[in-house]
Order: structure tokens, then sequence, then C-alpha cells
């Protein structure tokens, strides 16, 4: 019992936090995601190293800044092999030559060159639908047989956007069929999170609570230089940020935080 207790006691008190906010309606309340004191509590991601190769798989062009943009500076400044990949060509609001233009900047500024990012251009919101999904899966699987990555970093299943959840079932079932890696998943869509929106900084990105049970949570901590270039880089996706779009601009302000939140399967 004694070595139980040693190994597991931070998600045992995790667990007690989930219950406990549960028990008195604090999910109703506002507390949607776990409290920042119970930040020391998660693991932590491994920094990447020179042996690594970092595929970055994200649906539309910001998911990789929002979701992984200190990770990949940490990685190219390591000396990983770093590549994105582009699932859809957002295009949605007819802005596909400027959100291509964007990533181009925006990635310049975590240390991407543009031949590192891959543009596979399906249709923007159509990414769930069977006949985009297969062709996607297939090119994808094509590509992980290229890149041979070691560490694959995606959008979490339970992410409400269709395309965000596509993306992630894809790397689910091609980390079983096509070869062996490390996955990273990252949630951008979710009701109620992140808390607080908006500008918060100085804040800790925190797992919601309704998810707490289905992943292990590890965070990834950011320099003060990375978090500013991230920050930079987020900035360069202009018509996504717009002061026209207040909710969308909140929402990517939400992810500049003093850390990184990446799940991972319980095994």
């Amino acid at each position: 019992m004694y070595n139980y207790w040693r190994t597991n006691w931070k998600k045992l008190i995790l667990g007690l936090i989930v219950a406990a906010g549960i028990g008195l309606g604090l999910y109703l309340s506002g507390l949607d995601t776990l409290p920042q004191a119970s930040f020391s509590l998660l693991g932590s991601i491994n920094s990447p190293t020179s042996a690594d190769r970092v595929l970055v798989i994200a649906p539309h062009q910001d998911d990789e800044v929002l979701g992984a943009g200190d990770y990949i500076q940490r990685a190219v400044s390591a000396g990983a092999k770093v590549e994105v990949v582009f699932a859809t060509d957002g295009n949605k609001h007819g802005k596909k030559e400027i959100r291509h233009d964007e990533a181009v900047i925006a990635d310049a500024k975590l240390g991407l060159t543009e031949d590192q990012l891959i543009f596979f251009d399906f249709p923007d919101g159509e990414l769930s639908s069977k006949t985009e999904y297969d062709q996607f899966v297939v090119r994808l699987g094509d590509e992980i047989k290229n890149f041979q990555p070691t560490i694959v970093i995606t959008t979490l299943i339970e992410d409400e956007h269709p395309d965000h959840a596509a993306s992630g079932r894809a790397v689910q079932t091609l980390s079983t069929t096509v070869a062996k890696f490390t996955t990273l998943f990252f949630l951008i869509h979710s009701d109620r999170y992140p808390r607080p929106i908006g500008d918060a900084s100085e804040k800790y990105l925190l797992p919601p609570l309704k998810l707490t049970d289905e992943y292990d949570w590890e965070v990834f901590v950011a320099s003060t230089d990375e978090q500013t270039r991230k920050r930079a880089a987020i900035n360069s996706y202009r018509s996504q940020i717009s002061l026209a779009n207040p909710i969308l601009r909140q929402l990517l302000q939400s992810f500049d935080r003093r850390n990184e939140l990446f799940a991972k399967a319980i095994l």
C-alpha cells in the first residue's frame, strides 16, 4: 500500500480535487478546469532531443502554434527534425491563400522554414466526412512512413471541432497500423475551455475536469523567450485574431500561457 501511494499520490490527489469539484457543484459555478494550484500535480513532458523526429498535424493553419508552438521551438533548438502537416486548406471563409501565407510567417517565428510545412489542402470543415477522412488517413499514413516520426502531435479526439476530432482519430489509427511513435494530443475546442478565456499569459493552461479521468495530462513549460515568440506567432494569424471576431480572438489569446498541455492515452 505504501509503494502504491508513493507512486500514485499525485493522481489520487487530482482525483480528490475532481470529486470535490463535482460534489460541491463547482463545475456549474465556473470551475470547469483544474484550479491553478493543481499545476504542480501534473507530470511534465520530456523535452525533445536531437534524435527526435517531430511531426505536428494541424487541422487548420494556427492549430500548430496554439497547441505546440513552444514545443516546436524547443525541438528546433535541440536539433530535432520537425515537420508540420496542415490537414485542411483553411478556406471555409474564402481565406485559403491568406491563411497559407500567415502560416509561413507564423511558423518562421518558431524557427521553421517553408519547406518544413506541408499543405494537404483537404476542404476546411469536411475532414470528418467519410470520403475526405479515408483519403486523409491514406495520405497521412504515407507521410508518416516517409518521415518516420518518433513523436506525433495533433488534436484530441474529444475536441469539439469535427476536423480536430478527425485528425486525432486518424493519428490514433495510424499509431497501431503504420508505425510506432509517441503520440501527444492537445485540445483547442471544448465547452468552457480554456479557463480563463482570453489574455491571461501569466496563467497556467490546465485540463478540463470532464477529461481528467480519460487521459494522463502532462505539461510543457515554456521559457520566457519561447512564450514571447509563440505570442508573436499567434499574432501573425491576423485573419484569425482580428478585432472583428472577438470570440475567436479571445480563443487564440487563451493559448498564450506559461505552459502547453498534452494528453497521453492511459495505458
